[in-house]
């Protein structure tokens, strides 16, 4: 049986999944030369803080830092795109209540602003706060 930690990454991918305009989401970073469907996303989940609330419950915190990778010269289809992951994640933790999953949001956004037009790159990080089975 998988961990509660790796059913949320998998719960996450399917999730970002069924955004309509994406092509693919991994679960490890790729490099910009590795992508070959428009618009994917690659993430991977970092460090985790517990806290412990007593009475016997346990709240971990995961980090996930995502990088869209976007195909186009206009660079507004970026920040659209980065609106629409934004949306999905915020959705995610009602949907995912039967995992533990209190809160997720996105906490940073950041862009490659143009430079690689007409590739596109953009960074979130995301924060997700589950119940840890003790």
């Amino acid at each position: 049986m998988a961990t509660r930690r790796t059913q949320i990454i998998d719960a996450l991918q399917a999730h970002l999944l069924a955004i309509p305009s994406i092509e693919q989401v991994f679960k490890s970073y790729r490099y910009l030369d590795e992508i070959n469907d428009w618009p994917s996303i690659t993430f991977v989940p970092r460090g985790e803080i517990r806290d412990h609330r007593g009475a016997g419950q346990k709240l971990a915190t995961l980090q996930v830092d995502c990088r869209v990778y976007q195909y186009d010269r206009d660079i507004s289809t970026l920040d659209l795109l980065v609106r629409e992951i934004e949306a999905q994640v915020d959705t995610f933790a009602a949907e995912q209540r039967a995992l533990g999953v209190e809160i997720a949001q996105v906490v940073t956004v950041g862009g490659d602003e143009g430079l690689m037009r007409p590739y596109q790159v953009g960074d979130l990080q995301i924060l997700i706060t589950y119940e840890v089975d003790v």
